[in-house]
């Protein structure tokens, strides 16, 4: 799924970063990590979009696996 993220970045730096990224847990020390990110001014507006439409790329993907795991067990 790529809706959320708009070509702001080469498509190849784009992979890399949606790569690294899933090797993350997702949990509260990455959310609390992200956000001191996002208060970041190095980053650009741009570039915030991006990561986060990548973060909830990353989620929707989650939430689809675990929808289809519990239609399995359904009755």
């Amino acid at each position: 799924m790529t809706g959320y993220v708009e070509n702001l970045l080469s498509s190849e730096l784009l992979l890399t970063l949606r790569d690294e990224l899933e090797k993350f847990q997702i949990d509260q020390n990455f959310s609390t990590s992200m956000f001191l990110c996002l208060k970041s001014s190095r980053l650009t507006p741009e570039n915030k979009y991006c990561f986060l439409g990548l973060v909830a790329e990353i989620l929707e993907n989650e939430i689809e696996l675990f929808d289809v795991q519990i239609k399995s067990h359904e009755f």
